[in-house]
């Protein structure tokens, strides 16, 4: 049933249950109607009405609708301002105005927030908050009798801008809503939950994370950090490969620790080391192409010149990747991988192999914005596997830089090893088919600049004389071996080796 106005007309039954309140009899029929459901869901008060007119409509929707908030407000003079005198001419002297809130003559005015990017605007209404009683804008712009041509000028007249008040104040603003935290993101998008995250990321790495997350923001809104100057602006890389899991992980060192590590270790090395050294750094700070071969033999401490690049390269937010043929090898070196689980390189090559990296992929995105490769222990692994990454290097660096399709591997890789220790393992292969596995029979050795080690750090380590001449003398047999300058020749292949006595055992029961 509805009423003359539409609305309609709710009966609850008289069940017979009563109750007295007040002095009053009520029954089922007092209830009000309402919705047990809804109720139950929202946890509320909420009235359910059936309408079918517009007036029903414009109840419910009238608080959406009916526009700014008013106030009526009446000026009036002195003389009849006091109490019990009303104001003459009234339709005259009675406005109808915005509600506002600073004070102003008498009158109340709005003051909405505008943004720094706003300009002139912004200290304008800066200023608004700081002049009293202005009566023009020359008014606002004067000070001590001065008349500022900006009103940024006025505010930096008046102190308003010799600090970082202001940013500091926007900051701690933006905090009290905004629950995003940089440590607390980048531990759930590493799946890292530990403290050592907090350790690799330093204040510098934090701020570039930060201005990446601000211009990715800004960039949703078509604006950039470039519109702000002098902010400062957030690396290229890291902006493009925000959620780059293997970007972020290569990048998650401590800067700040690694350029303390570098200082110290890169004072130890020696005039030789120093050479290598600066031979790749400067290839590298002059983006020049460069595939380097470091030649030495155990004791020669590639390992410790491949640390000092590392953390050169890595404090200053560089991306290195250091392999070896090796699992053990691998681990020498800080974020060390192997070759095969790094590259995604087939277990089984052959000359026509590529890497199994897609175009676009996280890990090729990667290999773009890596600045260094070094490989450790080359000697070991088969020469088609460094084609492979060769001619995949050159296909996802070339698609942005054309001139990356003539260089070996992009310009960005360094081998080590020492060619005396163990070959690629060829099954039933012959000494020829052993020979042509290695990386010095590949197209790409034509292209290595081979720099040799030749000093053993090992020796005069011990405070004995004749032990350093015992250790200096047994290294110099070891490696007369390893050129094939020892022993009696038994055929093409084969040398017949005496071993000194004074390195054999001798009246062992069990020789193993």
């Amino acid at each position: 049933m509805f009423d003359d106005d539409g609305y309609a007309k709710y009966c609850r039954r008289h069940t017979g249950i009563t109750i007295v309140q007040n002095g009053i009899e009520l029954d089922n029929r007092f209830v009000v109607p309402y919705n047990p459901t809804f109720l139950l869901r929202y946890q509320a008060h909420i009235n359910i009405e059936f309408y079918n007119q517009s007036r029903s409509i414009k109840y419910l929707f009238k608080y959406v609708s009916k526009g700014h908030d008013r106030v009526t407000t009446a000026i009036c003079s002195e003389d009849n301002a006091s109490v019990g005198n009303k104001c003459t001419n009234e339709i005259k002297q009675y406005y109808d105005c915005r509600y506002i809130s600073p004070f102003v003559n008498g009158a109340y005015v709005k003051l909405d927030v505008l943004a720094p990017d706003l300009g002139e605007l912004h200290y304008l209404c800066v200023l608004l908050t700081f002049v009293k009683d202005p009566t023009s804008f020359e008014d606002i712009q004067t000070i001590n009798g001065v008349l500022h041509p900006t009103y940024k000028d006025v505010c930096y007249a008046l102190g308003l801008l010799d600090d970082d008040k202001e940013y500091i104040d926007g900051i701690t603003k933006a905090s009290r809503w905004s629950s995003d935290d940089i440590l607390i993101k980048e531990r759930h998008r590493l799946c890292n939950p530990g403290t050592l995250l907090y350790t690799l990321l330093d204040d510098e790495r934090i701020k570039d994370i930060s201005l990446a997350e601000i211009e990715t923001m800004l960039r949703t809104n078509g604006r950039s950090l470039r519109d702000f100057h002098p902010m400062p602006l957030s690396s290229h890389s890291l902006l493009s490969n925000m959620d780059n899991m293997l970007m972020s992980e290569e990048l998650n060192y401590g800067s700040a620790l690694l350029r303390v590590e570098h200082s110290t270790i890169f004072a130890s090395l020696t005039p030789k080391q120093s050479n290598i050294y600066n031979m790749i750094i400067d290839t590298i700070n002059h983006k020049h192409s460069g595939v380097f071969f470091v030649n030495g033999f155990g004791g020669s401490k590639k390992i410790f010149i491949w640390n000092t690049v590392t953390s050169a390269l890595r404090g200053r937010g560089d991306i290195v990747l250091a392999v070896a043929s090796s699992g053990i090898a691998s681990q020498l070196i800080p974020g060390g991988r192997t070759t095969h689980s790094k590259f995604a390189i087939s277990l089984d090559c052959n000359e026509n192999s590529t890497c199994s990296i897609m175009q676009g992929s996280d890990l090729a995105n990667l290999l773009k914005h890596t600045k260094l490769i070094i490989w450790d222990e080359a000697q070991k692994t088969h020469r088609y596997c460094f084609e492979a990454l060769d001619k995949t290097l050159r296909d996802i660096c070339g698609k942005d830089d054309p001139d990356c399709h003539k260089k070996p591997f992009g310009g960005k890789v360094v081998f080590d090893g020492d060619f005396r220790q163990i070959f690629p393992v060829i099954p039933r292969g012959s000494r020829q088919d052993i020979a042509l596995s290695s990386l010095n029979s590949s197209y790409i050795w034509d292209a290595c600049k081979v720099l040799t080690l030749t000093k053993n750090m090992w020796l005069g380590t011990s405070a004995n004389e004749s032990e350093n001449q015992a250790i200096s003398e047994f290294v110099d047999w070891i490696l007369k071996i390893g050129d094939g300058e020892v022993g009696e020749i038994i055929n093409d292949e084969e040398k017949e080796i005496t071993i000194p006595g004074d390195i054999l055992l001798n009246n062992v029961i069990d020789h193993i």
